[in-house]
């Protein structure tokens, strides 16, 4: 029958040799050689004692993410040990991978676990996306009540490519979810390049195992009862009998599919002859699905003849009308052999079943072991351009960028990547800027033949510039400013037409080459003037225009500007702030620019570097004293830092032109070899979260509700300054109540710029393209999701301190003994829906009767400024004007309670009321309180740099 080589294959039983003995009652556990078994967040290798599966740690598979070690409930688990941990995702970047050793072209079982047991305390399921290499898998959605008590188990059969080395798997948040991605176990089997051989399993397709189904069987079967370690469901159907195997040892067989014996050792009938139907219903919101099913049969009974037991087998689909037929005792040589048929067309809807009907001159009815239903999922995929994915693993390994894995472009890029719609995707963009990279810039970026820009500025790279990249056909922007590099820039380059080339920063020459120049008395000499008088003229006008960009100048804004603003008297201020606006502050009369000092004056005014008074990312700070009397806080570079020689110049250059009463003011610098030191003035008071949490001065000189305010308010003309009183713009980039420092009558100034960045150009582009940097709890989620960096980034920083003051507590903490997680937004955000105050407010504040409108005043400026979408958040001259009618409220309070902030008793604080986001601010009308809190992607973690 011809038609029957295009409706199915039949694998026949063969005496193979295969990867893995099949297991059998009293025989050794199969081999574990091709097995990788991973336990995600497991802080050691281990056996499991129930399974006999070799588990290791992902340590040597990926380097991004955070360990969960214990999860609650998965005691109940016993026989998966792999689900007692988990590893957890909240790193800001795009796409965290696993990188897993393959065979090329050979089929492989993918297993992935997710179980989720509120780790996070906050029950809160996530849903995120699975990719393997650069195809997108199916939606990981934990949200279900299947899976509040239950993990879910995801397999996928796939085959890798010629050649491939590695196979990535990469997870990602969802971008309607944006919750942290996990994952529990990843499991490789890697199998014979047969198994499971169908037109359809080719590299970049994938089956996904829907069901896999024990007909007959009476127990969940994995490994070692199965030499794969795929999961099998116990199954029985109404109206059909078990039957099984006289004896318990089915003939192993060498098929490459190879079910386990113990499956093919029970089987399901129907009680008299007639039709066996099966049914596959999964519910129409993933119907129809175009899928391929392996059905195993195994004919149980050693009475069995040519004609006992011969059936058709009917599928729905495409060839629904030419059914199979199979006689088991034919194809097999008798009893107790299996065989597999598969049929590589099915089609399953919500009615779909698969019949198997006697024919007439059968004597025993039809009977199935097992079965498997794969969809065949996706669509063949096609990866980054094979060229210039093997270019990018070359610079991550000479770059030492190894932690990012994937497919460069696809499903979605790497953050410092640009890709084209070309299928395939080509490179076409590098952005590696701010990244501390060192060593040299590879020479391999000259193979990005699609490649149009590459920025590589604010880093560590030394050496010269290569002349590969010159020969980039479509380069029109090398930007390379601010790092180590030397010698001559290519002259391919200076000549290239259209191409914009930064290398300000640099000792490397920006000049043409003039060799074998003649000597004085020839006649060339002329030209070697014009020569030197081209490039003389060339370096001034460059130097200009560095000069121009590096800086920004910052102006007054006109009295007019300034009286839009509605100022308080200053006298009203008890901390001595004068209540004058940001934009046109009081500004120190020292503007001529920090100091240079040497190393011996900065060691003559520490005493040796004798007190420390803090670390930072910087490096540790120690307190000086002048001849003069002055005194300073150093700030030293530390050799393990994450900052460098970027932080520190961009630090200088910024603060020796800024100058604002409520900014930290730079005295003056050292370099010294590599040491490099910042000197500013030093404020006796410390850091305002000092005064909040997490120091003796928390309970020694807290911070009553008055200071706080006034606090805020000098901490918010400081960066309304820097919005709207520097043209361009500067963002500081990094706001948090550590970086806000008090003088000795508590006024309040902003600090450490050393990831500062200058704004858009006034009307220009809205934002700053940039990698995202900042710390967690306090991060822009529109920042950290698209890169764009706006004043709105500081202004969400901003109001997670304004919450900060009223809270006393920290944005996230993971320290607390029943390992609750502490995120300030979505707390206060659901309480102050619910009207209620009491449970988020610093007792320090509430013991004290502040006045409860200047309280809640202050809460709705904060919700509102910790908008998901900056277009949401206020800007920060109104956060300015918000405050100082909050301090308004609170100078005119009388310190009694009125009714409506008191219950019957008059003696607990209550403070409810109706929370209102209402304010006379641009566009934020909209502002819900049910929007999604992003900060909780960054519910741990350490400063981002």
């Amino acid at each position: 029958m011809a038609w029957r080589s295009s409706l199915y294959a039949l694998l026949v039983v063969v005496a193979l040799l295969t990867l893995n003995p099949t297991p059998t009652y009293g025989q050794p556990a199969p081999s574990q050689a091709n097995f990788i078994s991973i336990d995600c967040g497991a802080s050691k290798p281990y056996t499991d004692p129930v399974t006999g599966i070799n588990w290791v740690t992902d340590a040597n598979y990926t380097s991004v993410g955070t360990n969960v070690d214990s999860v609650p409930g998965a005691v109940a688990f016993s026989n998966n040990s792999e689900y007692s941990t988990l590893r957890f995702f909240n790193e800001p970047r795009k796409k965290y991978c696993y990188t897993l050793p393959v065979t090329s072209n050979t089929t492989y079982l993918l297993a992935t676990t997710f179980y989720y047991g509120n780790y996070d305390k906050l029950n809160k399921p996530p849903i995120f996306q699975m990719a393997v290499d650069a195809t997108e898998m199916l939606q990981i959605d934990l949200t279900g009540p299947t899976y509040a008590n239950d993990a879910m188990r995801r397999e996928y059969l796939g085959r890798t490519a010629v050649g491939a080395p590695t196979l990535s798997v990469c997870f990602y948040q969802d971008p309607a979810a944006l919750q942290s991605p996990f994952v529990s176990s990843i499991e490789l089997r890697l199998l014979d390049y047969r198994t499971y051989e169908t037109t359809w399993l080719t590299a970049g397709n994938f089956l996904f195992a829907f069901t896999r189904r024990d007909f007959g069987g009476d127990r969940i079967l994995r490994y070692p009862d199965d030499a794969f370690d795929r999961v099998w469901n116990p199954w029985s159907v109404p109206g059909l009998v078990k039957v099984s195997a006289p004896s318990p040892v089915i003939d192993t067989f060498g098929t490459y599919i190879m079910p386990p014996p113990l499956v093919m050792q029970t089987a399901l009938t129907p009680p008299t002859l007639g039709p066996l139907v099966l049914s596959y219903k999964f519910g129409s919101a993933t119907l129809p699905l175009d899928c391929a099913v392996f059905l195993y049969f195994t004919d149980v009974s050693l009475t069995s003849t040519a004609t006992s037991r011969i059936f058709t087998v009917t599928i729905p689909g495409p060839f629904a009308d030419q059914p199979s037929t199979i006689n088991i005792f034919n194809y097999t040589g008798g009893a107790n052999k299996p065989v597999v048929y598969f049929w590589n067309n099915m089609t399953v809807t919500d009615t779909s079943v698969i019949t198997m009907t006697p024919i007439s001159t059968s004597i025993d009815p039809p009977l199935i072991s097992g079965a498997e239903l794969f969809a065949k999922f996706p669509a063949l995929v096609q990866t980054t351009d094979i060229a210039d994915a093997a270019v990018i693993e070359s610079i991550k390994e000479a770059l030492k960028l190894t932690g990012w894995g994937g497919d460069p472009c696809l499903p979605i890029p790497l953050d410092w990547i640009g890709c084209s719609t070309a299928k395939p995707p080509r490179v076409i963009s590098v952005k590696l800027a701010n990244y501390n990279l060192t060593g040299e810039i590879p020479v391999d970026f000259g193979k990005l033949t699609a490649l149009t820009s590459l920025h590589l500025e604010n880093n560590g790279l030394s050496g010269s510039i290569p002349n590969s990249l010159a020969t980039l056909p479509a380069l029109t922007e090398l930007i390379l400013y601010n790092n180590n590099l030397t010698g001559v820039v290519p002259t391919g380059l200076t000549s290239k037409p259209g191409l914009v080339l930064d290398i300000r920063g640099n000792p490397v020459c920006n000049c043409t080459r003039v060799d074998n120049i003649a000597p004085a008395s020839s006649p060339k000499k002329s030209n070697v003037g014009i020569i030197a008088g081209v490039v003389g003229g060339v370096l001034g006008v460059l130097l200009v225009v560095a000069l121009v960009v590096i800086f920004c100048v910052c102006r007054k804004r006109s009295k007019a500007k300034r009286d839009k603003l509605t100022e308080l008297p200053t006298n009203q201020f008890g901390n001595g702030s004068t209540g004058t606006s940001g934009a046109g502050g009081n500004m120190d009369k020292n503007s001529q620019g920090a100091m240079a000092y040497s190393l011996a004056d900065i060691t003559t005014a520490t005493e040796n570097f004798k007190k420390k008074i803090g670390e930072g990312g910087f490096g540790p700070v120690y307190y000086g004293k002048f001849p003069n009397g002055r005194e300073v806080a150093v700030k030293v570079s530390d050799a393990n830092s994450r900052q460098g020689v970027n932080e520190f110049n961009n630090e200088v250059q910024l603060l020796s032109r800024v100058h604002h009463k409520n900014l930290v003011s730079l005295v003056g610098y050292c370099q010294d070899g590599k040491t490099q030191m910042l000197v500013y003035e030093f404020l006796h008071r410390g850091t305002v979260r000092e005064h909040l949490y997490g120091s003796p001065l928390a309970l020694q000189e807290p911070l009553d509700w008055k200071t706080r305010l006034d606090v805020a308010l000098n901490a918010a003309q400081g960066l309304e300054y820097l919005h709207s009183g520097c043209t361009p713009s500067i963002i500081h980039r990094d706001i948090k109540s550590s970086n806000i420092l008090l003088t000795n009558k508590n006024v309040a100034k902003v600090a450490d710029f050393g990831l500062s960045r200058l704004g858009p150009e006034e009307g220009g582009a809205s934002h700053v393209s940039t990698m995202v940097k900042g710390t967690a709890g306090y991060l822009d989620p529109e920042y950290w999701s698209t890169n764009n960096l706006t004043e709105k980034s500081d202004v969400f920083s901003f109001g997670v301190v304004l919450l900060e003051l009223l809270c006393g507590r920290q944005p996230i903490d993971n320290t607390l003994e029943d390992r609750s997680q502490w995120n300030i937004n979505d707390k206060v955000r659901r309480s102050l829906q619910a009207g209620d105050m009491d449970s988020i407010l610093d007792p320090a504040i509430k013991n004290a009767h502040p006045n409860m409108d200047s309280v809640w005043k202050v809460a709705e400026i904060a919700i509102q400024s910790v908008e998901p979408k900056g277009v949401h958040r206020p800007y920060m001259r109104d956060v300015v004007k918000e405050l100082r009618e909050a301090i308004q409220l609170e100078l005119g309070h009388s310190g009694a309670y009125t009714s409506d902030y008191s219950n019957n008793s008059g003696t607990q604080f209550q403070g409810r009321r109706p929370l209102n986001l209402q304010t006379s601010a641009p566009d934020h009308s909209n502002a819900s309180l049910d929007s999604m809190n992003f900060s909780e992607t960054f519910q741990q973690g350490p400063h981002v740099r």
